[in-house]
Protein backbone atom coordinates (compact mmCIF):
# COMPACT_ATOMS: atom_id res chain seq x y z
CA UNK A 1 0.00 0.00 0.00
CA UNK A 2 1.02 3.37 -0.66
CA UNK A 3 3.06 5.49 1.94
CA UNK A 4 0.98 8.76 1.40
CA UNK A 5 -0.51 10.09 4.56
CA UNK A 6 -3.72 9.74 3.64
CA UNK A 7 -5.23 8.12 1.28
CA UNK A 8 -9.08 7.26 0.33
CA UNK A 9 -10.01 3.57 -0.74
CA UNK A 10 -13.12 1.84 -1.71
CA UNK A 11 -13.35 -1.68 -1.11
CA UNK A 12 -16.05 -4.12 -2.63
CA UNK A 13 -18.14 -6.16 -0.23
CA UNK A 14 -16.95 -9.59 1.69
CA UNK A 15 -13.25 -7.57 0.57
CA UNK A 16 -10.50 -7.99 3.52
CA UNK A 17 -9.07 -4.79 4.80
CA UNK A 18 -6.36 -6.55 6.67
CA UNK A 19 -5.57 -9.96 8.46
CA UNK A 20 -5.03 -11.03 11.60
CA UNK A 21 -1.29 -11.43 12.62
CA UNK A 22 -0.01 -8.91 9.51
CA UNK A 23 2.09 -5.72 10.50
CA UNK A 24 0.05 -2.80 10.61
CA UNK A 25 0.65 0.22 7.86
CA UNK A 26 -2.56 1.75 8.66
CA UNK A 27 -5.73 2.45 10.43
CA UNK A 28 -9.00 3.18 8.65
CA UNK A 29 -12.06 5.69 9.30
CA UNK A 30 -15.38 4.50 8.38
CA UNK A 31 -16.87 7.22 6.02
CA UNK A 32 -19.11 4.90 3.79
CA UNK A 33 -20.61 1.62 4.79
CA UNK A 34 -19.68 -0.59 7.38
CA UNK A 35 -16.83 -3.56 8.17
CA UNK A 36 -16.90 -6.63 10.03
CA UNK A 37 -14.08 -7.39 12.99
CA UNK A 38 -13.54 -10.79 13.39
CA UNK A 39 -10.95 -12.99 15.42
CA UNK A 40 -9.30 -16.40 15.39
CA UNK A 41 -10.72 -18.87 18.64
CA UNK A 42 -8.68 -21.47 19.89
CA UNK A 43 -10.19 -23.39 18.02
CA UNK A 44 -9.17 -21.66 14.96
CA UNK A 45 -12.63 -20.62 13.74
CA UNK A 46 -13.24 -16.53 12.63
CA UNK A 47 -15.32 -15.39 15.87
CA UNK A 48 -16.97 -12.46 15.10
CA UNK A 49 -16.13 -9.13 17.47
CA UNK A 50 -18.21 -6.24 15.92
CA UNK A 51 -19.65 -4.34 13.45
CA UNK A 52 -18.22 -0.62 12.84
CA UNK A 53 -20.16 1.34 10.95
CA UNK A 54 -19.95 5.12 9.52
CA UNK A 55 -17.32 7.25 11.63
CA UNK A 56 -15.93 4.21 13.24
CA UNK A 57 -12.07 3.72 13.20
CA UNK A 58 -10.59 0.54 12.92
CA UNK A 59 -6.57 -0.73 12.84
CA UNK A 60 -5.40 1.86 15.31
CA UNK A 61 -4.48 -1.05 18.28
CA UNK A 62 -1.56 -2.44 16.29
CA UNK A 63 -0.28 0.68 15.14
CA UNK A 64 -0.14 2.70 18.84
CA UNK A 65 1.02 -1.07 20.65
CA UNK A 66 3.51 -1.53 17.58
CA UNK A 67 2.09 -5.23 17.46
CA UNK A 68 0.54 -7.27 14.72
CA UNK A 69 -2.76 -7.27 13.91
CA UNK A 70 -4.78 -8.78 16.76
CA UNK A 71 -8.15 -9.30 14.54
CA UNK A 72 -9.31 -9.53 10.67
CA UNK A 73 -11.70 -6.44 9.25
CA UNK A 74 -13.58 -7.06 6.54
CA UNK A 75 -16.03 -4.94 4.90
CA UNK A 76 -19.88 -5.80 4.84
CA UNK A 77 -21.00 -3.75 2.13
CA UNK A 78 -19.42 -1.43 -0.15
CA UNK A 79 -17.27 0.69 2.18
CA UNK A 80 -15.28 3.68 1.85
CA UNK A 81 -12.11 4.05 4.15
CA UNK A 82 -9.91 7.13 5.48
CA UNK A 83 -7.13 5.50 5.22
CA UNK A 84 -4.28 7.17 7.77
CA UNK A 85 -0.65 6.14 7.67
CA UNK A 86 1.17 4.72 10.54
CA UNK A 87 3.74 7.60 10.52
CA UNK A 88 1.44 10.32 10.56
CA UNK A 89 -1.10 8.72 13.13
CA UNK A 90 2.03 8.14 15.52
CA UNK A 91 2.82 11.78 14.99
CA UNK A 92 -0.51 13.14 15.98
CA UNK A 93 -0.58 10.73 18.95
CA UNK A 94 2.77 12.58 19.90
CA UNK A 95 2.05 15.69 19.47
CA UNK A 96 -0.51 15.24 22.60
CA UNK A 97 0.24 15.58 26.28
CA UNK A 98 2.96 12.25 27.51
CA UNK A 99 0.62 11.32 30.49
CA UNK A 100 -1.95 11.20 27.50
CA UNK A 101 -0.42 8.91 25.14
CA UNK A 102 0.89 6.83 27.85
CA UNK A 103 -2.21 6.59 28.72
CA UNK A 104 -3.62 5.56 25.00
CA UNK A 105 -1.41 3.10 24.99
CA UNK A 106 -1.96 1.68 28.00
CA UNK A 107 -5.69 1.06 27.41
CA UNK A 108 -5.01 -0.21 23.81
CA UNK A 109 -3.08 -3.04 25.90
CA UNK A 110 -5.64 -4.25 27.70
CA UNK A 111 -8.70 -3.98 25.43
CA UNK A 112 -5.93 -5.92 23.52
CA UNK A 113 -6.24 -8.35 26.25
CA UNK A 114 -9.84 -8.16 26.78
CA UNK A 115 -10.78 -8.94 23.47
CA UNK A 116 -8.47 -12.47 23.54
CA UNK A 117 -10.45 -13.40 26.55
CA UNK A 118 -13.76 -12.66 25.52
CA UNK A 119 -12.57 -14.86 22.21
CA UNK A 120 -11.83 -17.65 24.82
CA UNK A 121 -15.14 -17.19 26.67
CA UNK A 122 -17.19 -16.84 23.63
CA UNK A 123 -15.80 -20.09 22.56
CA UNK A 124 -16.41 -21.50 25.81
CA UNK A 125 -19.61 -20.60 25.90
CA UNK A 126 -20.78 -21.52 22.14
CA UNK A 127 -19.58 -25.30 23.28
CA UNK A 128 -21.77 -25.30 26.60
CA UNK A 129 -24.66 -24.51 24.25
CA UNK A 130 -23.94 -26.98 21.95
CA UNK A 131 -24.34 -29.59 24.74
CA UNK A 132 -27.32 -28.26 25.69
CA UNK A 133 -28.80 -28.47 21.93
CA UNK A 134 -27.73 -32.05 22.25
CA UNK A 135 -29.63 -33.27 25.10
CA UNK A 136 -32.06 -31.74 27.49
CA UNK A 137 -31.20 -32.04 31.51
CA UNK A 138 -33.44 -35.06 32.66
CA UNK A 139 -34.03 -32.81 36.02
CA UNK A 140 -36.33 -30.40 34.08
CA UNK A 141 -39.12 -29.19 35.31
CA UNK A 142 -41.31 -31.17 32.98
CA UNK A 143 -43.79 -27.80 34.54
CA UNK A 144 -41.80 -25.05 33.00
CA UNK A 145 -41.79 -26.77 29.47
CA UNK A 146 -42.46 -24.02 26.61
CA UNK A 147 -43.84 -25.51 23.27
CA UNK A 148 -45.08 -21.59 22.25
CA UNK A 149 -41.21 -21.53 20.04
CA UNK A 150 -41.14 -25.35 18.50
CA UNK A 151 -41.61 -25.30 14.68
CA UNK A 152 -44.31 -27.75 14.53
CA UNK A 153 -46.20 -29.82 11.40
CA UNK A 154 -48.46 -32.12 11.25
CA UNK A 155 -49.94 -33.99 7.94
CA UNK A 156 -53.03 -36.41 7.82
CA UNK A 157 -55.19 -36.37 5.09
CA UNK A 158 -58.23 -36.51 7.09
CA UNK A 159 -59.24 -32.66 7.49
CA UNK A 160 -61.09 -33.81 11.29
CA UNK A 161 -58.23 -35.35 12.97
CA UNK A 162 -56.06 -32.70 11.93
CA UNK A 163 -58.65 -29.82 13.46
CA UNK A 164 -59.41 -32.08 16.68
CA UNK A 165 -55.32 -32.34 17.04
CA UNK A 166 -54.75 -29.07 16.34
CA UNK A 167 -57.30 -27.98 19.07
CA UNK A 168 -55.28 -30.56 21.70
CA UNK A 169 -51.96 -29.23 20.73
CA UNK A 170 -53.01 -25.68 21.06
CA UNK A 171 -54.08 -26.45 24.47
CA UNK A 172 -50.19 -27.63 25.51
CA UNK A 173 -49.01 -24.52 24.31
CA UNK A 174 -47.85 -25.39 20.89
CA UNK A 175 -48.27 -21.55 18.97
CA UNK A 176 -46.27 -22.34 15.47
CA UNK A 177 -48.90 -25.09 13.81
CA UNK A 178 -48.57 -25.91 10.21
CA UNK A 179 -50.71 -28.84 9.07
CA UNK A 180 -50.83 -30.36 5.66
CA UNK A 181 -53.37 -32.45 3.78
CA UNK A 182 -50.39 -34.38 1.71
CA UNK A 183 -47.01 -35.46 1.25
CA UNK A 184 -46.37 -33.00 -1.79
CA UNK A 185 -47.34 -30.37 0.42
CA UNK A 186 -45.29 -31.75 3.10
CA UNK A 187 -42.26 -32.07 1.27
CA UNK A 188 -42.55 -28.50 0.07
CA UNK A 189 -43.07 -27.14 3.27
CA UNK A 190 -39.86 -29.39 4.87
CA UNK A 191 -37.91 -28.18 1.99
CA UNK A 192 -38.37 -24.09 2.66
CA UNK A 193 -38.59 -24.43 6.43
CA UNK A 194 -36.93 -25.47 9.52
CA UNK A 195 -38.61 -27.79 11.34
CA UNK A 196 -38.53 -29.17 14.92
CA UNK A 197 -41.31 -31.65 15.26
CA UNK A 198 -42.90 -34.13 12.88
CA UNK A 199 -46.19 -35.89 13.45
CA UNK A 200 -47.20 -38.11 10.29
CA UNK A 201 -49.99 -40.51 9.82
CA UNK A 202 -49.29 -43.52 8.03
CA UNK A 203 -52.82 -43.34 6.36
CA UNK A 204 -50.80 -41.89 3.20
CA UNK A 205 -48.93 -45.37 2.76
CA UNK A 206 -46.92 -47.42 4.91
CA UNK A 207 -44.33 -47.38 1.94
CA UNK A 208 -44.68 -44.04 1.25
CA UNK A 209 -44.70 -42.45 4.50
CA UNK A 210 -41.45 -44.74 4.95
CA UNK A 211 -40.03 -43.54 1.53
CA UNK A 212 -40.09 -39.89 2.47
CA UNK A 213 -38.58 -40.52 6.26
CA UNK A 214 -35.87 -41.76 4.28
CA UNK A 215 -35.42 -38.92 2.52
CA UNK A 216 -35.72 -36.52 5.46
CA UNK A 217 -33.14 -38.52 7.09
CA UNK A 218 -30.79 -38.74 4.03
CA UNK A 219 -31.07 -34.71 4.03
CA UNK A 220 -32.79 -34.56 0.73
CA UNK A 221 -35.02 -31.57 0.39
CA UNK A 222 -34.81 -30.98 4.06
CA UNK A 223 -33.79 -28.28 6.05
CA UNK A 224 -33.85 -30.08 9.30
CA UNK A 225 -32.97 -33.57 9.06
CA UNK A 226 -32.47 -34.17 12.38
CA UNK A 227 -36.26 -33.53 13.58
CA UNK A 228 -38.22 -35.34 15.93
CA UNK A 229 -40.48 -37.92 13.45
CA UNK A 230 -43.58 -39.29 15.33
CA UNK A 231 -45.27 -41.42 12.80
CA UNK A 232 -49.40 -42.32 13.87
CA UNK A 233 -50.46 -45.83 12.52
CA UNK A 234 -53.44 -48.09 13.21
CA UNK A 235 -51.50 -50.87 12.06
CA UNK A 236 -50.34 -52.90 14.81
CA UNK A 237 -48.41 -55.66 12.91
CA UNK A 238 -44.81 -56.13 14.11
CA UNK A 239 -43.63 -55.78 10.76
CA UNK A 240 -45.31 -52.46 9.66
CA UNK A 241 -44.00 -50.81 13.41
CA UNK A 242 -40.16 -51.84 12.19
CA UNK A 243 -40.48 -51.05 8.61
CA UNK A 244 -41.32 -47.27 9.82
CA UNK A 245 -38.72 -47.21 12.35
CA UNK A 246 -35.79 -48.78 9.99
CA UNK A 247 -36.88 -45.75 8.04
CA UNK A 248 -35.59 -43.38 10.30
CA UNK A 249 -38.70 -42.47 12.43
CA UNK A 250 -38.66 -41.58 16.39
CA UNK A 251 -41.47 -43.03 17.66
CA UNK A 252 -44.62 -45.06 16.33
CA UNK A 253 -47.83 -44.42 18.37
CA UNK A 254 -50.63 -46.73 17.62
CA UNK A 255 -54.59 -45.45 16.98
CA UNK A 256 -56.37 -44.54 18.26
CA UNK A 257 -54.30 -41.41 19.23
CA UNK A 258 -55.19 -39.20 22.40
CA UNK A 259 -53.64 -35.58 23.27
CA UNK A 260 -51.95 -37.76 25.71
CA UNK A 261 -50.45 -40.15 24.10
CA UNK A 262 -48.98 -37.78 21.92
CA UNK A 263 -47.61 -34.98 24.85
CA UNK A 264 -46.00 -38.26 26.79
CA UNK A 265 -44.28 -38.96 23.57
CA UNK A 266 -42.83 -35.49 22.53
CA UNK A 267 -42.04 -35.13 26.79
CA UNK A 268 -39.97 -38.08 26.08
CA UNK A 269 -38.54 -36.73 23.02
CA UNK A 270 -37.22 -33.96 25.14
CA UNK A 271 -35.43 -36.52 27.71
CA UNK A 272 -32.54 -38.16 25.52
CA UNK A 273 -30.00 -37.19 24.14
CA UNK A 274 -29.76 -37.42 20.54
CA UNK A 275 -27.28 -40.19 18.57
CA UNK A 276 -27.95 -40.84 14.85
CA UNK A 277 -26.59 -44.15 13.30
CA UNK A 278 -24.93 -43.81 9.57
CA UNK A 279 -24.97 -46.78 7.37
CA UNK A 280 -25.06 -47.04 3.77
CA UNK A 281 -28.87 -47.18 3.74
CA UNK A 282 -30.19 -46.14 7.19
CA UNK A 283 -29.58 -42.79 8.98
CA UNK A 284 -31.60 -42.32 12.53
CA UNK A 285 -31.98 -42.52 15.60
CA UNK A 286 -29.50 -45.39 17.23
CA UNK A 287 -31.96 -48.69 17.02
CA UNK A 288 -30.58 -50.87 19.51
CA UNK A 289 -27.20 -50.16 19.14
CA UNK A 290 -27.56 -51.40 15.91
CA UNK A 291 -24.40 -54.09 15.26
CA UNK A 292 -23.35 -54.61 11.02
CA UNK A 293 -23.79 -58.25 9.74
CA UNK A 294 -19.96 -58.29 10.10
CA UNK A 295 -20.12 -57.51 14.11
CA UNK A 296 -18.62 -53.94 13.60
CA UNK A 297 -20.57 -50.72 15.29
CA UNK A 298 -22.27 -48.50 12.50
CA UNK A 299 -21.13 -44.89 12.83
CA UNK A 300 -23.10 -42.86 15.73
CA UNK A 301 -22.92 -39.38 16.07
CA UNK A 302 -24.75 -36.61 18.18
CA UNK A 303 -27.17 -34.64 15.92
CA UNK A 304 -29.01 -31.46 17.76
CA UNK A 305 -32.07 -32.40 19.41
CA UNK A 306 -33.49 -28.63 18.71
CA UNK A 307 -36.82 -30.04 20.06
CA UNK A 308 -35.59 -30.25 23.90
CA UNK A 309 -33.04 -27.09 22.77
CA UNK A 310 -36.28 -24.79 22.52
CA UNK A 311 -38.41 -26.54 25.11
CA UNK A 312 -36.39 -27.10 28.21
CA UNK A 313 -33.51 -24.22 27.70
CA UNK A 314 -34.51 -22.00 25.80
CA UNK A 315 -32.19 -21.81 22.63
CA UNK A 316 -32.65 -19.54 20.18
CA UNK A 317 -32.95 -20.32 16.35
CA UNK A 318 -29.50 -18.61 15.12
CA UNK A 319 -27.96 -21.29 18.10
CA UNK A 320 -29.68 -23.92 16.48
CA UNK A 321 -28.46 -23.05 12.58
CA UNK A 322 -24.75 -23.16 13.65
CA UNK A 323 -25.47 -26.58 14.98
CA UNK A 324 -27.92 -28.09 12.67
CA UNK A 325 -24.83 -26.45 9.77
CA UNK A 326 -22.42 -28.50 12.05
CA UNK A 327 -24.24 -31.72 11.90
CA UNK A 328 -24.98 -31.79 8.31
CA UNK A 329 -21.35 -31.40 7.70
CA UNK A 330 -20.84 -33.99 9.89
CA UNK A 331 -23.25 -36.19 8.61
CA UNK A 332 -22.43 -35.59 5.18
CA UNK A 333 -18.74 -36.82 5.45
CA UNK A 334 -19.88 -40.37 7.48
CA UNK A 335 -22.08 -40.49 4.46
CA UNK A 336 -19.37 -40.61 1.98
CA UNK A 337 -17.52 -42.73 4.30
CA UNK A 338 -20.24 -45.59 3.94
CA UNK A 339 -20.37 -44.92 0.27
CA UNK A 340 -16.90 -45.78 -0.20
CA UNK A 341 -17.13 -49.09 2.15
CA UNK A 342 -20.41 -49.87 0.53
CA UNK A 343 -18.62 -49.61 -2.50
CA UNK A 344 -15.70 -51.77 -1.97
CA UNK A 345 -18.23 -54.37 -0.75
CA UNK A 346 -20.13 -54.60 -3.91
CA UNK A 347 -17.16 -55.01 -6.27
CA UNK A 348 -15.83 -57.60 -4.19
CA UNK A 349 -18.94 -59.52 -5.34
CA UNK A 350 -18.84 -58.77 -8.79
CA UNK A 351 -16.28 -61.23 -9.55
CA UNK A 352 -17.24 -64.29 -11.07
CA UNK A 353 -16.05 -66.87 -8.86
CA UNK A 354 -18.00 -65.05 -5.74
CA UNK A 355 -19.32 -67.94 -4.20
CA UNK A 356 -22.35 -65.91 -2.20
CA UNK A 357 -24.30 -65.86 -5.54
CA UNK A 358 -24.82 -62.41 -5.86
CA UNK A 359 -26.62 -61.17 -9.06
CA UNK A 360 -25.07 -59.04 -11.06
CA UNK A 361 -27.46 -56.72 -12.39
CA UNK A 362 -28.60 -56.28 -8.41
CA UNK A 363 -24.74 -55.22 -7.75
CA UNK A 364 -24.59 -53.33 -10.73
CA UNK A 365 -28.11 -51.19 -9.63
CA UNK A 366 -26.38 -50.89 -5.94
CA UNK A 367 -22.88 -49.45 -7.06
CA UNK A 368 -25.02 -46.97 -8.99
CA UNK A 369 -27.52 -45.70 -6.45
CA UNK A 370 -24.13 -45.60 -4.41
CA UNK A 371 -22.01 -43.33 -6.80
CA UNK A 372 -25.32 -41.53 -7.63
CA UNK A 373 -25.60 -40.14 -3.78
CA UNK A 374 -21.59 -39.26 -3.83
CA UNK A 375 -22.36 -37.30 -7.04
CA UNK A 376 -24.85 -35.33 -4.78
CA UNK A 377 -22.74 -34.72 -1.92
CA UNK A 378 -19.45 -34.31 -2.98
CA UNK A 379 -21.21 -30.86 -4.79
CA UNK A 380 -21.20 -30.06 -1.72
CA UNK A 381 -17.32 -30.59 -0.93
CA UNK A 382 -14.21 -29.17 -3.05
CA UNK A 383 -13.32 -32.54 -4.21
CA UNK A 384 -14.82 -31.96 -7.84
CA UNK A 385 -12.21 -33.92 -9.63
CA UNK A 386 -14.49 -37.03 -7.89
CA UNK A 387 -17.50 -35.83 -10.15
CA UNK A 388 -15.37 -36.83 -13.22
CA UNK A 389 -14.57 -40.07 -11.59
CA UNK A 390 -18.09 -41.16 -10.60
CA UNK A 391 -19.05 -40.52 -14.04
CA UNK A 392 -16.34 -42.89 -15.59
CA UNK A 393 -17.77 -45.47 -13.19
CA UNK A 394 -21.31 -44.93 -14.25
CA UNK A 395 -19.69 -45.59 -17.94
CA UNK A 396 -18.03 -48.35 -17.24
CA UNK A 397 -21.29 -50.31 -15.45
CA UNK A 398 -23.24 -49.38 -19.03
CA UNK A 399 -20.33 -51.62 -20.46
CA UNK A 400 -20.59 -54.29 -18.42
CA UNK A 401 -24.98 -54.23 -18.76
CA UNK A 402 -23.96 -54.65 -22.69
CA UNK A 403 -21.91 -57.32 -22.56
CA UNK A 404 -21.15 -58.99 -19.84
CA UNK A 405 -18.14 -60.83 -20.92
CA UNK A 406 -16.57 -57.95 -20.29
CA UNK A 407 -16.82 -57.90 -16.71
CA UNK A 408 -13.66 -59.06 -15.14
CA UNK A 409 -12.08 -56.39 -17.67
CA UNK A 410 -14.15 -53.30 -16.91
CA UNK A 411 -14.56 -54.35 -13.25
CA UNK A 412 -10.42 -53.94 -12.84
CA UNK A 413 -10.68 -50.69 -14.03
CA UNK A 414 -13.77 -49.80 -12.04
CA UNK A 415 -11.21 -50.91 -9.18
CA UNK A 416 -8.63 -48.34 -10.43
CA UNK A 417 -10.95 -45.62 -10.78
CA UNK A 418 -12.22 -46.78 -6.63
CA UNK A 419 -8.85 -46.15 -5.53
CA UNK A 420 -9.02 -42.50 -7.29
CA UNK A 421 -12.23 -41.90 -6.05
CA UNK A 422 -10.76 -42.55 -2.34
CA UNK A 423 -7.78 -40.35 -3.04
CA UNK A 424 -9.85 -37.32 -4.22
CA UNK A 425 -12.55 -37.17 -0.87
CA UNK A 426 -10.65 -35.83 1.70
CA UNK A 427 -11.72 -38.79 4.92
CA UNK A 428 -9.89 -39.10 7.79
CA UNK A 429 -10.26 -43.02 7.27
CA UNK A 430 -9.52 -42.34 3.91
CA UNK A 431 -6.43 -44.72 3.61
CA UNK A 432 -7.84 -48.17 4.91
CA UNK A 433 -10.72 -47.41 1.75
CA UNK A 434 -7.86 -47.69 -1.01
CA UNK A 435 -8.87 -51.05 -2.40
CA UNK A 436 -12.22 -53.34 -2.54
CA UNK A 437 -11.72 -54.96 0.28
CA UNK A 438 -13.83 -53.30 2.74
CA UNK A 439 -17.19 -55.52 3.94
CA UNK A 440 -20.68 -54.44 3.80
CA UNK A 441 -21.85 -50.88 5.82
Amino acid sequence: MSTESFKTITYKPNTTLFQEGEQADFAYIIREGSVKISKRGPSGADIPIALVKKGGIVGEMAIVSEAPRSATVTAQEETIVLAISKTSFENKLQSVDPFLYSLIKTVIARLRQTSDHTVNLYEKIKKMQGKSIQSASPKSDLSQQKFANVNFIFADPNPQTRNSLRGGLFGLGFKEICDVSTLFQLREQIKKNRYDLLILDAAFGGREVAGFIHDIRHGIDCKNPFLSIIVLTQNKSPQNRDALLHAGCDHVLLKPISIEKISNAIKALCHYGRKFIVTHDYVGPDRMNYQNPNGESAPVFEVPNTLAAKVLNGARPEDLEHAIHDSLCKFNEIKLERHLVQLAWLMDRLTPDNPEGYDPNYLLDCIENSLQDLSIRIDQDPSKPANTICKNMHHLIDTIREDSTQRIEKLADMTLFYKQLCENIPLGQRARLSSPTARQA
